[in-house]
């Protein structure tokens, strides 16, 4: 592909998944509290939160065979216009006054397997689309667009909700959807042949696993994505609202501005990953960044310990704004060099299945932490919840370290570790 073509999908990729991504997470969020406010069920409220995790699992791996398989442009058009058809059908049934809870779910599940699709295409398609040293920007860009969409759209989508109804937030998100589409259409792909779907999908799935088992430094990467995945999303979804309300007893303003304080890190990390283009020497740190991370973990249980003075203050919201900050920054570091590396080391008829388990693991971690930590909360002092994760952090990252970490140093070195290269050592 020419250049010229490379350097224009950066910008045309950022816009779309701008617009897409903080569509879908205000819609889900406004979709929640319209069944909750309908229903007054909490339990029916959770699992509209529940479906759109529950949708991404089943529909990832899926979603990664189709990718390796079919045309690439053409899945992510499908993916945006099928999100707007879906709540088209969403609007009908509420102008008709037939949108049940059991069709909001149905909506949720729908919109997020569409998404999955979207992101996995798109991820698998990034080597295609952009040199390595722009995609490390665009993977660092597109992990700041998470965060922001996921702390910005719930607030927006309050705002219109409250403001306007469902109706307005509906029109809302299917223009979010045809416009990312539009903009989806200037992607310049080079032309691939659509490739036979050999013995079917379950055949396809454990080629993939093989090949993921066989590929053994992908295979521990992995596993630690899983974990820490299993570990920091519930601690700054649940624990840290938990601590910083509950516990603390902080106002919600102090609350909000600690949460931005991890979406402020990301993006600190995103600038600096733009600036330092050289991601092989941050791999070589990867499980140093990981201990650090795990140790900031650790000290969110300080107001806890013996001897420290309980009284909140200024200092309070200014320490946990800190760690979550530097959390938010170590994370970008952690995961785009890494990430950024094996993308473009993948085979490419596996690219599309590996990153769709990929996502799946990570996916299906999430809920189990969330329930596990929730079970501590309500069983234990809140103060062992982060002792415990981070020297899980630490102590996982130590010993994983003892394993890879000097034979990640000489491989990324020498610039040896290229795909199947150390498919012998798993």
């Amino acid at each position: 592909m020419e250049a010229g073509h490379r350097k224009r999908n950066l910008p045309l990729l950022l816009f779309s998944r701008t617009v897409s991504e903080l569509g879908t997470s205000m819609f889900s969020f406004v979709l929640g509290l319209y069944v909750l406010e309908m229903t007054g069920s909490a339990l029916k409220y959770s699992f509209i939160l529940t479906a759109a995790i529950l949708g991404r699992v089943v529909a990832n791996s899926l979603a990664g065979i189709a990718a390796d398989r079919y045309d690439k442009k053409h899945l992510i058009l499908w993916a945006e216009y099928g999100s707007a058809a879906v709540l088209v059908l969403l609007w009908a049934l509420h102008a008709w006054q037939e949108l049940s809870w059991i069709s909001a779910l149905a909506g949720t599940v729908l919109i997020s397997m569409l998404g999955s699709l979207l992101r996995v295409t798109l991820n698998s398609s990034v080597p295609e689309l952009l040199d390595e040293t722009a995609a490390q920007k665009a993977n660092a860009l597109f992990q700041t667009i998470g965060a922001l969409a996921l702390i910005g759209g719930p607030l927006l989508g309050a705002v219109a909700y409250s403001e306007t109804g469902l109706t307005t937030v509906i029109v809302l998100n299917v223009i979010t959807f045809v416009g990312s589409g539009l903009v989806l259409l200037l992607l310049r792909f080079p032309q691939v042949s659509e490739l036979p779907l050999p013995g079917g999908a379950w055949a396809e799935m454990r080629a993939t696993w093989t090949y993921i088992r066989g590929y053994a430094h992908l295979y521990e990467v992995l596993k630690i994505s899983a974990i820490m995945n299993f570990i920091l999303y519930p601690m700054m979804m649940l624990v840290l609202p938990f601590v910083i309300y509950q516990v603390l007893r902080m106002s919600e303003t102090e609350l909000a501005a600690i949460q931005a304080c991890w979406a402020a890190g990301m993006v600190a990390g995103t600038l600096f990953l733009v600036v330092f283009k050289r991601g092989d020497a941050l791999i070589r740190h990867f499980f140093h960044f990981l201990i650090v991370l795990g140790l900031l973990v650790f000290l969110w249980a300080y107001p806890g310990l013996p001897g420290i003075d309980a009284a909140v203050g200024a200092g309070d919201v200014g320490v946990y704004g800190a760690l979550v900050f530097l959390i938010g920054f170590l994370q970008m570091l952690v995961q785009v060099p890494m990430y950024t590396y094996f993308q473009f080391r993948i085979s490419l008829e596996m690219r599309g299945k590996v990153w769709g388990l990929a996502n799946t693991l990570t996916d299906v971690s999430a809920p189990f932490g969330l329930w596990a930590c929730g079970l501590l909360l309500d069983g234990i002092s809140w103060v062992w919840v982060p002792l415990v994760s981070g020297a899980a952090i630490v102590l996982i990252s130590a010993w994983m370290k003892t394993r890879f970490g000097q034979d990640m140093r000489i491989k990324m070195a020498g610039s040896e570790w290229e795909e199947g290269t150390d498919c012998q050592k798993a």
